[in-house]
């Protein structure tokens, strides 16, 4: 990776951060959403309790325990917080996409400093996709 130009090697360094990035935020984003899912798969099983009872005029809700209203606001929480995260994914994403396309673009021009033939092109894509990065496929 040596002989790889100063640019290459900057905007290498970029991508291989973007995609442990990009990759944390998925791993979070799934975890949210399965901490979305418990509570919301309280609620499903007792729904019966958050209907509402208009024979009972001290409480509009007479069913409701407090493990039922702390679901309703674990279920709201994770909600904002799987949204956040998929907001935060997409833009990680977005920027990974752009530059990996950049990369893509710019790899057919010289990206070595060899005056030679060389072949660290294929080196350069057989290296980044040891690193998960795929440079082949758009």
């Amino acid at each position: 990776m040596w002989k790889i130009s100063f640019i290459m090697q900057k905007k290498s360094e970029k991508i291989i951060e973007l995609k442990r990035i990009k990759d944390n935020m998925l791993r979070k984003l799934y975890l949210a959403f399965i901490a979305f899912a418990i509570p919301f798969l309280w609620i499903m099983n007792f729904y019966h309790h958050f209907l509402p009872s208009f024979e009972n005029t001290d409480h509009l809700f007479p069913d409701m325990t407090l493990p039922d209203y702390i679901a309703l606001i674990a279920t709201a929480l994770m909600a904002v917080l799987v949204y956040s995260y998929t907001q935060l994914y997409k833009k990680a994403k977005t920027k990974y996409d752009s530059l990996r396309h950049d990369i893509m673009d710019n790899i057919g021009a010289v990206i070595c400093n060899c005056h030679e033939q060389c072949n660290c092109r294929e080196e350069y894509i057989k290296d980044m996709d040891e690193k998960g990065i795929d440079l082949i496929i758009r």
